[in-house]
């Protein structure tokens, strides 16, 4: 019973997030979101390990845990990017089914006995997922060649995928292991954000400009005080269609114009440097920009 009690308390928690997190995202840019939530999260959890029983954790459990951060960094990102820019009643509905599903998959592949209410309702959640993901062509009469997917719908698939990859691997950890393959989770690799002031300041940019140089060698330090956990750093240019500008186009023909690429960077891009410097494992101390070139200018 005690199970089923957590497991109704975490399903609750999640729900919240996912609804602050969606709110959020829709006011700042998707990575700020992901960056706040991830950060917020890592400190909750080293705090939280105070008022938990001594925990004697394994090699083996600390290296699921980096598992479980890498998938759980790209599905948290790909969760609000989705939600960024989709229906909240959509996508998280479709990312909670697909989260569950990957561990149900996994335990029919290794030949272990799934209730039949269980593959029910599964059966059940699949087909309310195609349903729901289904968008009408913006004409009165739509035909189902015409039909798509609703915005946010592949992200939110994407998202449920990885993050059911997430509590696999923090299932294969051990319980002696306590709350330690959790907060390695968070901390397996972490990614700074800096910003362009660096390269071209800019009057009364005084400020800005500093904490961006700083990014750089705190980027340096980190790698050789928290070693082995990666450290990078990432430097996006204007983001287009970000909330911020996107409520600019005197800016935007500006920034474009200044851009050897002929366009500004967009937000998925932004997400795509960001996993690969959470995924790619030899990369370390790397300090990333991202802008189409215009640094060059």
């Amino acid at each position: 019973m005690t199970a089923y009690i957590l497991a109704i308390l975490s399903a609750a928690f999640y729900g919240a997030a996912d609804f602050v997190g969606g709110l959020t995202a829709r006011r700042i840019s998707t990575i700020a979101a992901v960056v706040v939530t991830q950060t917020s999260g890592l400190i909750g959890l080293v705090a939280a390990i105070a008022f938990f029983p001594p925990a004697s954790p394994t090699t083996r459990d600390l290296f699921w845990g980096g598992a479980a951060g890498i998938m759980g960094s790209v599905g948290v990102a790909l969760l609000y990017a989705a939600l960024a820019i989709g229906t909240m009643a959509v996508v998280a509905p479709i990312t909670a089914v697909c989260a569950v599903a990957i561990p149900v998959l996994a335990v029919l592949i290794v030949g272990e006995p799934l209730a039949v209410m269980t593959g029910a309702g599964i059966a059940l959640a699949m087909v309310a997922i195609v349903l729901i993901s289904q968008q009408p062509s913006s004409g009165a009469v739509s035909s189902p060649r015409a039909r798509g997917l609703a915005p946010g719908v592949p992200q939110a698939l994407c998202s449920g995928v990885a993050i059911g990859f997430f509590f696999l691997a923090l299932a294969r950890t051990h319980r002696d292991a306590g709350m330690w393959p959790l907060v390695v989770s968070r901390a397996t690799s972490v990614v700074l954000f800096g910003g362009m002031a660096k390269e071209r300041p800019y009057p009364g940019s005084t400020t800005v400009t500093t904490v961006n140089g700083g990014i750089v060698g705190l980027t340096r330090t980190l790698v050789e005080e928290l070693k082995p956990i990666r450290v990078n750093s990432i430097h996006p240019g204007v983001v287009g269609d970000s909330p911020y500008w996107s409520e600019k186009p005197a800016a935007i023909a500006k920034y474009t114009s200044e851009t050897p690429i002929q366009r500004l960077c967009r937000m998925d891009e932004i997400v795509n440097a960001v996993v690969f410097l959470l995924e790619n494992t030899a990369v370390n101390g790397v300090d990333l920009i991202v802008d189409g070139g215009w640094h060059c200018r």
